[in-house]
Formats: structure tokens, sequence, C-alpha cells
């Protein structure tokens, strides 16, 4: 019994050892560590305050692009030169248009969205940002709701530009409203004294030109949600039609593209042969007119010279009621 407790004890002490003995080691080098990691702690911090110091003299250049420093990084951001759509919205809808913005994404889009920091980074001078892309997308689409038309101005500021543009293509997504509702008149009314109020407090709102871009969405073909087959279903048809719509967009650019080339050399090449033309011209009047010209002038100059001419006739005066000549009588008529 004895040898049993001496063989279970035995092994028992190694490890006991080689745990302090390890632990004394971590330690040991933790210490002489610890220098190095303050040494890298300082150069991170001071590798900080250039970068802050660098993005603050970007942000005098560019006061739009004044942004705060929360949890994501916005130094390293920077705005998307072109986004294939725009996503209008109001914010009662803002979660589904949020994981709408994310299907698009993985279908390789690239939407405007105001939650997304290469749309709009956090700062000043937003509105320029939002007017700059609704003039570019090819794609606009607007998600329709009552909120769309009372809850904020921004909604039918963007639709208004959508439709002043003319060049993008407007998709409506009936989501919180139905197509009835939408078409609605009394509804509507309300819509247009809600507008009248905005435009009492901003003059800048015109509320002729919402009530025409109202007129536009009416003619659009829209996708309207339906209950039964669901948001997630909903959003995937948005997201094929958007891709279907930016793909016809492409080709008809694709088709036109060769029209538009031959009907520029058309104009270039008609301009370029009335250049070629009036040069060849005026090289032809220079090289042989001009000649033509000085001779011409020399030959009638000297038959001016070779000319002759009559005598004038001598001055006449008239004396007593008759006529003689003025050199018979130098004293009287002073003629020498």
């Amino acid at each position: 019994m004895s040898n049993c407790i001496e063989i279970e004890v035995m092994p028992l002490k190694p490890p006991s050892v080689s745990k302090s003995v390890d632990t004394e080691l971590v330690s040991h080098e933790e210490q002489e560590q610890e220098p190095l990691l303050h040494s890298k702690k300082l150069e991170a911090v001071s590798k900080s305050v250039d970068i802050e110091a660098k993005s603050s003299e970007e942000l005098d250049q560019e006061p739009w692009l004044h942004v705060t420093k929360p949890d994501t990084d916005w130094d390293t951001v920077q705005l998307k030169s072109k986004h294939t759509m725009f996503l209008s919205h109001s914010g009662a809808q803002k979660g589904f248009v949020e994981q709408l913005c994310e299907d698009l994404e993985r279908a390789k889009q690239v939407p405007f969205f105001d939650k997304r920091p290469d749309s709009l980074p956090k700062g000043e001078k937003f509105a320029q940002l939002i007017f700059q892309a609704a003039r570019q997308c090819p794609l606009a689409i607007v998600v329709v709701s009552e909120e769309y038309f009372t809850r904020s101005k921004w909604p039918m500021l963007e639709l208004g530009a959508f439709v002043q543009t003319g060049k993008c293509t407007i998709l409506p997504l009936f989501l919180g409203i139905t197509c009835k509702e939408f078409g609605d008149v009394k509804r509507r009314e309300g819509w247009f004294r809600r507008w009248s109020e905005w435009a009492q407090e901003d003059p800048r709102i015109q509320v002729d030109v919402w009530k025409e871009a109202l007129r536009d969405l009416d003619g659009r073909n829209g996708l309207e949600f339906s209950e039964a087959l669901g948001e997630v279903a909903y959003r995937k048809e948005v997201v094929a039609t958007a891709c279907t719509i930016l793909a016809k967009n492409v080709q008809l650019r694709d088709q036109m593209l060769p029209q538009m080339v031959s009907a520029f050399l058309k104009i270039t090449g008609c301009v370029a042969l009335k250049f070629c033309l009036f040069i060849f011209g005026a090289f032809v009047f220079f090289l042989i007119g001009f000649p033509l010209m000085f001779k011409f002038i020399n030959y009638e100059s000297s038959k001016m010279e070779e000319a002759t001419w009559p005598p004038l006739p001598k001055p006449e005066c008239t004396l007593g009621g008759r006529t003689v000549k003025c050199s018979d009588y130098p004293g009287i008529f002073h003629q020498p």
C-alpha cells in the first residue's frame, strides 16, 4: 500500500514545480517585453496623431467632408464616383430599404443609400451629395408610402430631381401603400396641403414641381407588395427587376454607341471637308490670284501714264458784255 502511495505521489511533484518555473519564466519574459510594448504604444499614438493632423488639413480644404470619429474608421472612406441606383425612401421604411441595399450589394450593384459611408459620409453639405447622385444614377428605386409624401421634404426633393433630370429610370415600390390608395384624390389633397405648409416655411420648395413629379410617377409601372408573397420574395423580385433594367440600359447604350460614333464622324467629316476646301481655296488664291491681281494693277497704271490728255482750255472772262481771254489783259485780270 505504501508503494502505491509513493507511486501516486511522485508524479504529482514535477508538474507543480514545472508550472511554477513556467510562470516565473513567463513573468520574466513579460518584464523584458514590457519596454518594447510601451514603445510600440507610443509609436501607435504618434502615428494616430500624425494621421489626425493630416486628415484635419484635408478637411479644411474640403469642409463638406468633415467627419467625426465614430466606431467606423471614416478616414479611409472615399466617395464612389458612380452609383448604379438611388434608393429613395422615407425613414418609416428604413429597415426594409437597408435589407434591400444588402441584397443589391450581394448582386454586385452599388446603390446610393444614406446609411452607407460611401454614399453620405458623416459631415456637412449632404444635400450636395444627394442631388449629385440623383443626377448621376441611371436607376431610382422609389419606396412609395404615406410617409414618403408627408413625413419629410427630402423624399419629394429627390423625386423632383429624378424627374427634372430626365435621364434615370424610376421604379416605384408600393410598400406602405397600395396602388389604389396612391391614386386616391382625397389622399393627394392632404399631401398638397402638407407641401403648401412646407413651402411657406421654405420658399425654395415649389409645389407645382412636386405635383408634376407626382404625375410622372403615376405613369410608371412599379411593384406592389403582397402579404401573401412575403417580404423576402418581394425583395428578390425587386433585385431581379433592378438588375434587368440596368442590363437593358447597358445593352441600349452599347447599341447606340456605334450610331453615335458614326454621327460624330459624319459631322466632323463634313466640318473637316469644308475646312480643307477653305484651306485649298485660300492657297490657290494666294498662289495664283495675288500675282494676277498685281499684274493687272501694274498694267492699268502703265496705260494711264501713256495716255495723252487734251490741253485744258485757257480761262476766259467777260468784259463789256463780250468774252475775252484773260491772258490778253494781264494788267486787268492779274494774269501773267
